[in-house]
């Protein structure tokens, strides 16, 4: 007699406790297996513990970002497949997260069905990359950021939102030199004069809302 298909085991790393929410009403209704979690060493933890067929991972995930934890986990296990939710990714940052091993790429703006089929994507071994992502305007803003590093970008995302130097110092554990270092180097790729010409710029291009 057959015992029907195997349930899908999944992990979901997640800082906002009400996206976390909604995950567990979309489970509820499925015929899955599936963990909750909100800090990057729960997540790792909950990983090596369970061994899920998924792991879907907030680029925010508290204490430092989505990209420690994934790599985390990825270095445990370098067959993991991984579905980063991020609001916004350059295409340098897609780059280097396939790189890295990461499986799939989806948007917070997706719909519940492009969810779910991503999910399926991913954990058939198949990648999946949101087309919100691989969208360009081609204007020259839009390809001057597609050009800075993964890192770059976001350092460039947390200069643009106010963040102070030693608040970044200490979310990417990265020295104060290092995050001026950066800073220089943003401000000289975009041509920009000053801290508030990077958060101008990033308005503009509709990355961070003030």
């Amino acid at each position: 007699m057959s015992s029907g298909p195997a349930q899908l085991k999944v992990l979901f790393a997640e800082t906002h406790e009400l996206v976390l929410a909604g995950y567990r009403q979309l489970m509820g209704g499925l015929h899955a297996r599936a963990w909750y979690v909100d800090r990057h060493q729960d997540a790792v933890r909950t990983f090596v513990e369970q061994q899920p067929d998924v792991v879907v991972l907030d680029v925010e995930l508290a204490p430092q970002s989505g990209w420690h934890t994934a790599a985390a986990i990825l270095e445990r296990d370098s067959r993991a497949y991984i579905l980063l939710v991020a609001d916004r990714l350059s295409q340098a940052q897609l780059r280097q997260g396939a790189s890295m091993g990461i499986a799939g790429f989806i948007s917070r703006a997706t719909t519940i069905a492009e969810f779910l089929h991503a999910l399926k994507q991913v954990s058939s071994g198949e990648g999946y990359t949101d087309s919100r992502f691989t969208r360009s305007n081609g204007h020259g803003a839009a390809q001057a950021l597609e050009k800075l590093s993964a890192r770059e970008y976001e350092v460039f995302l947390k200069l643009a939102a106010g963040q102070s130097t030693g608040d970044i110092a200490g979310d990417l554990d990265i020295s104060l030199k290092t995050v001026a270092n950066y800073a220089t180097r943003l401000k000289r790729k975009l041509h920009v004069r000053s801290t508030a010409g990077l958060t101008l710029l990033a308005v503009r291009s509709q990355l961070i809302d003030l």
